[in-house]
């Protein structure tokens, strides 16, 4: 059985309906249901997993999902977050990325492959953690604005991370040139979030109010954030980063609950494409190299 030898549609129902299964399953014996659709991703995903177009809306699950999490931020938050998770965050990359490649490079690994595993184990699971947030109804504890500005901090310094991984395969070395770049980009970015803020935040509520259950406001909010998005990942910064961001503009609207609602339907469908997605791009194999 080949997922090429199928049309596309009855591809995506047969998805729907394990995803489907797979909710059940967690809603039965009260767990994650992120967990099934990854597992379920690992048994089943073979056969659909070549098929672009669900590659695609699975990428869209994560950026929207994202979008939810900044949504719960405005302006004041954010830098009030800010000013208290430098010290966090460095805590987190020394446990997440050094403490793992001080471990591979004492196992005898080379300099790229402890970089890359340390790297990956530091920069994987915030999509997980926000799944499970929003799941368990959690996002407004005192506690999860911590565990959010430490996600917005992994995504900043991962394209850093990338960057220097990237320039160790290719031969070259990472220059100082390039490290400004990175940086650049996300002050460009965060500028441009700011500006749009101040200069259509009026234009933006009068916006909401007046289309407020019409398609136009549908259209113009995930095209906004996928838009935004695509952008970040255009100039090298995570996608996640760019719908967070999109969706600090919305708070500051005043008008985030409309918003959020209009995205319910494509959210829960979405997320759960890319958990399967995701489970379903796990391979148990691999060779080693230890020098």
């Amino acid at each position: 059985m080949d997922g090429a030898h199928f049309p596309f549609l009855f591809l995506f129902g047969i998805l729907l309906t394990i995803l489907f299964f797979a909710n059940a399953l967690g809603r039965a014996i009260k767990f994650p249901s992120i967990i099934f659709y990854i597992l379920f991703g690992i048994l089943f995903g073979h056969y659909i997993h070549e098929e672009e177009a669900v590659k695609a809306f699975g990428e869209i699950g994560i950026v929207v999902l994202f979008f939810y999490l900044g949504i719960e931020f405005n302006i004041e938050r954010a830098f009030a977050t800010a000013k208290k998770i430098w010290i966090v965050g460095a805590i987190d990359f020394f446990l997440g990325f050094g403490v793992i490649a001080i471990m591979m490079k004492v196992l005898g690994f080379d300099l790229y492959t402890t970089l890359l595993v340390g790297g990956v184990a530091y920069a994987s699971s915030s999509a997980i953690s926000s799944k499970i947030i929003i799941d368990n109804h959690r996002i407004a504890n005192p506690e999860t604005e911590l565990i959010l500005g430490l996600m917005v901090f992994e995504d900043i310094i991962a394209p850093v991370l990338l960057a220097v991984l990237a320039g160790m395969s290719s031969g070259e070395e990472m220059t100082f040139l390039a490290f400004t770049a990175i940086l650049g980009k996300v002050i460009a970015v965060f500028a441009i979030v700011g500006a749009t803020i101040f200069l259509f935040k009026d234009k933006l509520n009068v916006f909401i109010d007046r289309y407020l259950g019409e398609e136009i406001l549908t259209l113009f909010s995930i095209g906004g954030v996928v838009l935004f998005a695509g952008f970040t990942k255009i100039i090298g910064l995570s996608e996640a980063l760019g719908a967070f961001l999109m969706g600090m503009i919305i708070a500051e609207s005043e008008k985030s609950i409309e918003v959020e609602k209009i995205m319910f339907p494509i959210r829960d469908i979405a997320v759960a494409v890319f958990f399967f997605v995701f489970g379903a791009s796990i391979s148990f194999s691999g060779v080693f190299e230890v020098k």
